[in-house]
């Protein structure tokens, strides 16, 4: 596994190799890659004895992001990368002494990094002949369960609180099309603010549909001009004038139409999954294809798949549904 794919350290990789076999590529999907919030990673962490597994730049076991995040220009220089943390440090009496090598001759203020960085990790001590091992946050024995992970990507124990969620993944479209509703619920879609806040250099934080302000879930689903265009468009689709609310769980929880039962809504609210869904893959293409906002685009494609999923329900429901979709009165959001 390691020679192929490079162990547990590509589960995250947003470069899925092609070469990737059907169980590798499950477990990817399973685990969240980067760009689609990481999920899992974000529930574990490294505890570490000898430091025989842990890399010292580039995995965490110093707080929320590895430390090549967090001195990013010290890891430029370092002679250290890609090391396992005993092979940056010896013993000394029983005592561990941090070994760190440069490139070159740091600068004045890299040396002031470098002062943080060591005592930063003074502040943590190796341990002879313990292995490092794995803990899981949600468990206060920090061991792994499947009903703990089924619980977070549950979003809350809480019933009332879980509504939402319960809602959601009970809608019949794509799973992949419930978990990016379920990272937004949540807000671990990594959105410009989100990648500046874990300490990724950005040229910007304006969000690339409109440029007129920071991109964080709430502007771009909903506050972005492109995207209150995309929501006004669905809204003269049904013939409804409403309100848009800014907060992701409540906008789709108030996505619903007063003269559709609760089936036809769960219908309803695919369009919903569809609409975020086409959001998300427009602003992907806009970043790294250069691509032009184009809000009727993002509807369009929409429609088409919510028009999809109503074919998996028999001709009989597509009709009714889409019969009482296009005659509604009127729409509570």
């Amino acid at each position: 596994m390691d020679s192929k794919y490079g162990s547990w350290r590509n589960l995250n990789d947003p470069i899925i190799s092609r070469s990737a076999s059907r169980w590798w590529l499950d477990i990817q999907k399973a685990c969240g890659i980067v760009t689609q919030g990481a999920w899992f990673d974000n529930f574990i962490e490294w505890v570490v004895g000898g430091g025989k597994k842990v890399k010292f730049w580039e995995d965490k076991w110093i707080g929320e992001e590895s430390l090549c995040c967090k001195f990013p220009r010290l890891y430029l220089i370092s002679d250290c990368k890609e090391r396992v943390i005993e092979e940056v440090g010896h013993w000394e009496e029983n005592v561990w002494v941090w070994d760190l090598t440069w490139r070159r001759l740091r600068l004045v203020w890299e040396v002031a990094m470098e002062e943080q960085l060591i005592l930063l990790l003074n502040r943590h001590s190796l341990k002879i002949g313990i292995s490092d091992t794995w803990k899981w946050k949600d468990n206060d024995n920090g061991v792994f369960s499947v009903k703990s992970a089924y619980n977070k990507l549950q979003g809350s124990s809480n019933e009332e609180e879980n509504k939402e969620f319960k809602t959601l993944w009970s809608i019949r479209v794509a799973p992949k099309a419930q978990l990016l509703g379920w990272r937004l619920f949540l807000d671990k879609l990594p959105t410009k603010v989100k990648l500046a806040a874990r300490g990724i250099q950005l040229q910007n934080n304006l969000c690339e549909m409109c440029l007129a302000s920071e991109e964080n879930a709430e502007h771009l689903f909903f506050s972005c001009r492109a995207s209150q265009k995309v929501w006004n468009m669905c809204d003269r689709w049904i013939g409804v004038s409403s309100v848009h609310h800014v907060n992701a769980r409540d906008n789709f929880q108030h996505f619903h139409l007063v003269n559709l039962n609760r089936r036809q809504n769960k219908i309803w609210q695919g369009m919903w999954l569809a609409i975020v869904g086409e959001i998300w893959k427009h602003r992907n293409g806009v970043i790294f294809k250069h691509r032009k906002v184009d809000p009727e685009e993002i509807f369009a494609l929409a429609q088409a798949s919510l028009y999809r999923s109503l074919l998996t329900k028999g001709p009989r429901q597509i009709i009714n549904t889409i019969v009482h979709v296009d005659q509604s009165p009127s729409c509570q959001k």
